[in-house]
């Protein structure tokens, strides 16, 4: 009993913390994203909880502290789910959730499951905003979800998670080996993706093909056919959209090209898992200066957001895997204008590298169904599941084409660069768009202006090593 109370204790000093924080990662609140009801699903492998105290599952060995695997779960190189254990049958892994992952086309994704391997699947739907908080509530109360997202925050969500070495192959070369080095914390993996998803932090640039076209001005993909894809040419596309048709050229965030240039305003180091603050370096600078220009001239504003670009009057958009999908940032927007190109290639003649946020999918601390959960995970990353099913993930095929045989080759070519700053802000309970306000200050001001927030970003950095070191 003095164990559970001192565990319920540690856990709530860790929410009154992490109530400060939002990271705004994948889905929002908006109405156009349909929230799963399996309420007419009773008896087929599906249920969904939203209740405060929801999260039981079946399976063995269940205790108020979960069950403790001991043997890893085989991936059959043919059939990963060919050798589902007999005692899993029947049970049920419950995954907490919001929006996207829970929005209604997914039954069908999540039902082919349960029919392959007779695991029932129970979704918990949660409110982005308080997610960490409510997983946490349920984990400290003994109802712990098995199956958990962590978008941008695995420093703070590491001890409500359990290690998955012992669960899974972490060398199977189906995970995302770079998401892998990350997740890893002194000898213990606690975090899961696959570049054979759709659920991942990857970035990119999206654009209004028809808007460049109706003006006759080069476009992003032009561009890139052409390989002279450079953020001098994505910056000459916005002065053409702005000059020409009077529109908003667009944006790319600074976060985003000091990551590509190599130096994210804040860099994780796995190897010495250190979180680093770089907002002093000659790619930050140039980064904002590159965006102060942007303000300057007035191809973006701010207080603008991705609405603008939704409403056809803005050329081109720093973006995401979500943005591209049927239920996404971008669902409204014309199909036939809406188009997609990696990160550029170089700024000031120096190379860039593709760019993403952390996200992962993890089991929890505590969870009554980790085996099931692993296969599940295994199911749910994969996105021929997807397509078997007849789910339309992306608003059209184009867009699909270029995610899995454009920027998926090109990443696992080339590499990519992993961005922190918005684990910080989340961190720090800020919004990574407003944090440092380069349009206030102009270009000559922008070193000032970066060195007044290092002493902030250092406290918030040094917390999370603090953090990395506790587990």
């Amino acid at each position: 009993m003095k164990k559970q109370l001192v565990r319920i204790i540690s856990l709530c000093l860790s929410l009154a913390i992490m109530l400060l924080t939002f990271a705004a990662c994948g889905s929002d609140s908006s109405s156009e994203n349909e929230v799963l009801d399996f309420e007419d699903e009773q008896g087929e492998g599906l249920t969904q909880d939203e209740s405060p105290d929801a999260g039981d599952a079946t399976g063995d060995s269940i205790s108020g502290d979960g069950t403790t695997v001991t043997d890893k779960v085989e991936f059959d190189s043919k059939d990963p789910f060919a050798n589902i254990p007999k005692r899993l049958r029947g049970s049920t892994v419950t995954f907490a959730c919001w929006g996207d992952e829970g929005h209604d086309k997914y039954k069908k994704v999540y039902k082919a499951f349960t029919q392959k391997t007779g695991i029932n699947v129970k979704v918990q739907n949660i409110d982005q905003k308080g997610y960490e908080s409510t997983v946490m509530q349920r984990i400290a109360a003994g109802n712990a979800p098995d199956v958990l997202v962590d978008c941008y925050n695995f420093a703070n969500m590491l001890e409500v998670l359990q290690p998955l070495e012992n669960l899974v192959d972490i060398n199977d070369k189906f995970w995302d080996q770079d998401i892998i080095k990350i997740s890893t914390v002194n000898g213990h993996t606690y975090g899961l993706s696959s570049l054979k998803s759709n659920w991942s932090g990857h970035k990119f640039i999206v654009y209004n093909k028809k808007l460049f076209e109706v003006n006759s001005i080069m476009s992003p993909g032009d561009y890139y056919k052409r390989g002279q894809w450079t953020y001098e040419n994505a910056l000459k596309c916005m002065r053409d959209i702005t000059k020409v048709s009077g529109n908003y050229g667009g944006l790319i965030s600074p976060f985003l090209l000091a990551a590509s240039l190599g130096t994210p305003v804040v860099s994780y180091d796995p190897a010495n898992q250190t979180f680093i603050n770089n907002i002093k370096s000659p790619d930050v600078l140039a980064a904002y200066q590159y965006y102060a220009t942007i303000k300057e001239e007035h191809l973006w504003e701010t207080g603008m957001w991705y609405n603008h670009f939704n409403n056809g009057n803005v050329g081109i958009y720093d973006s995401d895997v979500w943005s591209i999908k049927f239920n996404g940032r971008f669902a409204s927007f014309d199909d036939n204008s809406l188009a997609a190109v990696p990160m550029p290639t170089s700024y000031q003649g120096k190379p860039a590298k593709q760019v993403g946020v952390y996200r992962a999918y993890c089991i929890a601390k505590n969870a009554k169904n980790p085996e099931g959960g692993a296969y599940f995970l295994r199911w749910f990353l994969d996105y021929q599941n997807y397509k078997d099913a007849g789910v339309k993930v992306y608003k059209n095929e184009k867009l699909e084409d270029f995610y899995y045989n454009t920027y998926i080759p090109l990443i696992e070519k080339e590499g990519i660069n992993y961005s922190f700053y918005e684990t910080t802000m989340a961190y720090m309970g800020q919004d990574v768009n407003t944090y440092i306000q380069a349009d206030e200050s102009g270009k000559a001001q922008i070193n000032g202006l970066l060195s007044s927030k290092s002493n902030e970003v250092d406290a918030a950095v040094n917390a999370l090593n603090e953090k990395i070191k506790k587990r």
